[in-house]
């Protein structure tokens, strides 16, 4: 008894085999789906992103307005109502002296201003731009032997030294 040959566009019943053009077209749609199930898994992961991203920005928004009022626990009548201020920063008091080796950020740690140094064999420093580690970012350097004079300036951004031992500003 001979095989039914079924049409082109017929599914076979189980236990006949697949035609040619039946099996391309099956395996091109398991291919298509695969696409689909990755391009929609990573606009998943986009949209995941940009959610949090703005839930933190606002988030953060909040925190600000908040920590900005002053509130204060009754206002007579006819007196002025609360003015809103903003919170003092207070930093921590600024060193005039730069003990070892390291790099300072000009203003958050260290003064600006004229400091020396007795050097050492060696003695390398830095006056920095920004805080990058690129050559564009060294505003000037010196790497010699003995007492070191260097004035940071109102463009500094960092001060790095190694090997001059203590800084100490001048008056």
């Amino acid at each position: 008894m001979s095989e039914p040959k079924f049409p082109q566009y017929a599914r076979p019943t189980p236990g006949y085999p697949l035609t040619e053009k039946a099996e391309a077209r099956q395996r091109s749609s398991v291919a298509d789906h695969g696409y689909l199930i990755a391009a929609g898994a990573i606009f998943a992961v986009i949209v995941m992103v940009v959610a949090y991203v703005v839930y933190r920005d606002a988030t953060a928004t909040r925190a600000a307005d908040t920590a900005a009022v002053v509130v204060t626990p009754t206002v007579k009548p006819g007196a002025a109502a609360p003015q809103r201020t903003k919170p003092v920063e207070y930093s921590p008091k600024l060193s005039d002296h730069v003990k070892g080796d390291g790099t300072w950020l000009i203003g958050k740690e260290i003064k600006r201003g004229t400091y020396r140094s007795e050097g050492g064999e060696w003695c390398f420093w830095e006056r920095l731009r920004d805080l990058s580690g690129e050559p564009e970012g060294v505003m000037s350097k010196g790497f010699v032997n003995g007492p070191q004079v260097v004035a940071i300036g109102p463009d500094d951004v960092a001060f790095s030294s190694q090997g001059c031992g203590q800084w100490v500003m001048l008056p």
